[in-house]
């Protein structure tokens, strides 16, 4: 015991240390890689140190200035998850990375594969743990026909973010929905958007002609932003690619990405591939209507972006979703039954203007802001490190 708190960095007063073990950082439209890269450049600017542990060739050479990082052996398979990238749960590297950067905590996000080895480091190393639930995957096997591996991922998971000293939520509908499965202690993480970058004003016109094609210029540009994947209800949208006046696109990429070209084929869907900072904030900004099929999400960062860029949004009717628009007009939610009549709900959702409805959604992001959002989360790591300093003296 004694050489762990040899080991033990003394938490200081002003910056902490801070190391991110995360089974992804690719540069792409990732809810979980779009907190985390923001989260990180705003502990940088307070002053705080950063290790990030992530797979190897996930775009690790993408960080803001000053961040440690370690990159893990990974393996991918085009037929596994559409070829994304997972780190191999290799512990060594991981416990030689945190003895050498000495952490006053470790916060991994997602704990299935390579955060096994980052949780079983930092028990070794007696190291308070932060978790963080963002994939509710049960539901998503539910959803894909596999519904007999909800208890046993729900069992998964218990285990995985039962080592931990608290599991972050991010919305208050997971806060309810992880303590049913005997998840806890839980707390929710705010989230943010950069309101700076997806805002209104980048609507440009000749984006959305650009969009429209051959369409012509009255018609409405219905925007998707994410992973072309099952999980995320893409068939919900078909109706709208076939829409007289609709101009259907999708950006993003993913394994479900040539089955949709096949299945409408018949359309004029655009398909963007990844975008991302700037590009995808015009994009944003110059569509007019942003549509949100997943029922599956624990939050849907996109969701939040396209409110900031003052694009009105029709979303499935989902716990989360629902605590994100808030009763806002710029918004309307639609029952899984309900989705053939999408086109109509878009008409209906920009009347009497599609002006009013922006400044609606516009209104409703105005609160959210990646340092706030960030601040709460190192009170959060404060309170962790305040319990764990008052344990050691009765653990020694």
């Amino acid at each position: 015991m004694a050489e762990q708190q040899r080991f033990r960095a003394a938490p200081t007063l002003g910056g902490m240390r801070i190391a991110f073990g995360s089974e992804t950082w690719a540069p792409s439209v990732d809810g979980v890689v779009t907190r985390l890269r923001a989260t990180v450049t705003e502990l940088r600017r307070a002053g705080h140190e950063v290790l990030l542990i992530v797979p190897d060739g996930a775009g690790v050479r993408e960080h803001p200035d000053g961040v440690r990082v370690v990159e893990l052996p990974s393996v991918s398979s085009r037929f596994v998850s559409g070829g994304r990238i997972f780190g191999l749960p290799w512990r060594g590297p991981v416990e030689r990375a945190l003895r050498e950067f000495r952490p006053d905590l470790v916060h991994v996000l997602s704990p299935y594969i390579l955060g096994r080895a980052v949780l079983a480091a930092a028990e070794s190393l007696e190291l308070p743990v932060v978790t963080s639930f963002h994939q509710d995957l049960a539901t998503a096997a539910r959803h894909a026909g596999l519904g007999l591996l909800s208890g046993p991922i729900w069992a998964y998971l218990r285990h995985q973010h039962g080592s931990s000293d608290r599991t972050l939520v991010t919305s208050q509908a997971m806060a309810e929905l992880l303590p049913r499965h005997r998840i806890e202690p839980v707390e929710l993480w705010p989230f943010g958007v950069d309101l700076e970058r997806f805002h209104p004003r980048r609507r440009d016109e000749a984006v959305r002609r650009a969009l429209l094609g051959d369409h012509d210029r009255n018609d409405v540009v219905a925007l998707y932003v994410g992973r072309l994947a099952p999980e995320k209800g893409l068939r919900r949208l078909y109706p709208l690619a076939r829409a007289r006046g609709v101009r259907l696109v999708l950006a993003g990429d993913g394994p479900m990405r040539n089955q949709l070209v096949e299945d409408l084929a018949d359309t004029d869907t655009l398909f963007t591939g990844w975008l991302a900072g700037d590009e995808l904030a015009d994009l944003y900004a110059s569509a007019d209507v942003f549509t949100f099929p997943s029922n599956t999400e624990t939050l849907g960062f996109v969701l939040i972006e396209a409110l900031a860029s003052g694009l009105p949004v029709l979303a499935a009717d989902s716990a989360p979703t629902a605590e994100i628009l808030g009763g806002s007009s710029g918004g309307a939610v639609v029952a899984e039954h309900d989705w053939g009549r999408a086109p109509q709900l878009i008409r209906s959702l920009l009347t009497p203007s599609r002006q009013t409805v922006s400044r609606a959604a516009r209104r409703r992001s105005l609160n959210w802001d990646w340092t706030v959002a960030t601040e709460a989360l190192v009170d959060i790591y404060r309170a962790v490190l305040q319990v764990d300093r008052l344990r050691a003296p009765a653990a020694s």
